[in-house]
């Protein structure tokens, strides 16, 4: 009888070493598969910083491949009777939601990819005008990785973790907290390319025309939205088209009559009636209040309403010529380049026009300039720079 039950004794032994050693070989596979995999989508990243995303989509796919073989591994009954063990299988199962998580991420970037792929950035803009339908299908290949996404969240949050009392190793622990922060990241900007495509259409004139006060401050005189509005130009889409229909400075709007009455009475107690006068409307940091007094102004000015405003300070401008090796043309000859626009705009044009005799030549100067840097950035040359 105790023969026997030695017997029994070593066999057990036996079985869990035998099991042990399986279930490392096993993990010790599968971390292989993600390793390759890791290599595969750092390749991926480099491809699509260039804009290349057919050979993004090689990576990835090549990526997936690698994913799903490791998660395969771990859905072996070894490595569940492993994780079934309380406390002791911890671990095996942190590791277990590990490897599918990082498989759900990597399906949720073959969604990325076919976004971008669809997006084509080198040619979204062809003469002022947007491919609207490439956005829109962008879009909606972006939108295909949020269940893969959420599958992945879900993964993490239900497995063993040490920060909750689970018996999980720290390398696990480490992987597990570094593939969430990724998996944020990774989240946040494919809502963000879905919200960009389902939007930007009908910004754009998809839905029929729009207009837009397009509102350049300059911040060499402090107001609540960046700036002092300097100069102005109404901006016309069209399905994707873009032109210039109106522009001038801030002269050339008019004062308010009275305020509105729906900014509330706490408004009303700090600011009272000054913002009526056009170089106030933006004393608020409430962007909105600032954009609906502008485009009341423009509304008295020509009895039109327009449909929003766009605004950016000079500085913002001139970085936007620079990433996208833009210049403008001076009206009297000459060129201002991205790094020479801002300090031309705050400074240069006064030492241009010193007099206050000089005021009508400097506004018809800054009016020329602004719509000059406005068509500038509204033809939207090199979109990967930008």
């Amino acid at each position: 009888m105790g023969k026997r039950v030695g017997l029994v004794v070593l066999a057990a032994i036996v079985l869990l070493v035998v099991t042990g050693a399986w279930a490392a070989w096993t993990f010790r596979d599968a971390q292989q598969h993600l390793q390759v995999a890791r290599t595969d989508l750092e390749q991926a990243r480099s491809a699509l910083l260039e804009y290349d995303a057919a050979s993004a989509g090689t990576y990835i796919t090549a990526a997936e491949e690698q994913a799903a073989a490791a998660a395969a591994l771990t859905d072996r009954w070894v490595w569940r009777g492993v994780a079934a063990v309380p406390k002791i299988g911890d671990s095996a199962e942190a590791a277990r939601a590990l490897v599918l998580a990082a498989d759900a991420a990597v399906r949720a970037l073959g969604g990325i990819t076919d976004s971008l792929d669809q997006l084509d950035v080198e040619n979204i803009v062809q003469d002022k005008v947007v491919n609207l339908e490439s956005v829109a299908a962008a879009a909606q290949a972006a939108e295909a990785s949020a269940d893969p996404l959420a599958q992945a969240r879900a993964y993490l949050a239900n497995s063993p973790r040490a920060v909750t009392g689970g018996w999980v190793l720290p390398v696990i622990e480490e992987a597990a907290g570094e593939l969430s922060t990724n998996i944020t990241e990774l989240s946040a900007t494919a809502r963000a390319m879905q919200e960009v495509g389902e939007l930007l259409p009908a910004l754009l004139g998809g839905e029929g025309p729009k207009q837009y006060l397009i509102a350049i401050q300059a911040p060499n005189e402090t107001r609540g939205t960046g700036g002092l509005l300097g100069t102005w130009a109404v901006a016309r889409v069209d399905n994707g088209q873009i032109s210039i229909v109106d522009s001038g400075a801030n002269e050339d709007l008019p004062s308010l009559k009275r305020m509105p009455d729906d900014f509330g009475a706490g408004y009303a107690d700090r600011y009272r009636d000054d913002p009526t006068l056009v170089p106030n409307m933006n004393m608020s940091p409430d962007y909105p209040v600032a954009a609906q007094l502008w485009l009341d102004s423009y509304e008295q000015k020509t009895g039109q309403r327009l449909d929003g405003v766009l605004s950016l300070d000079v500085n913002a401008l001139g970085k936007l010529m620079s990433a996208t090796g833009t210049s403008v043309q001076l009206p009297d000859g000459g060129t201002l380049d991205g790094g020479q626009f801002p300090d031309f705009a705050l400074r240069g044009i006064y030492d241009k026009f010193p007099d206050f005799s000089d005021t009508p030549a400097r506004q018809n100067y800054q009016v020329a300039l602004g719509e000059q840097a406005t068509q500038a950035l509204l033809s939207l040359q090199n979109p990967q720079a930008l």
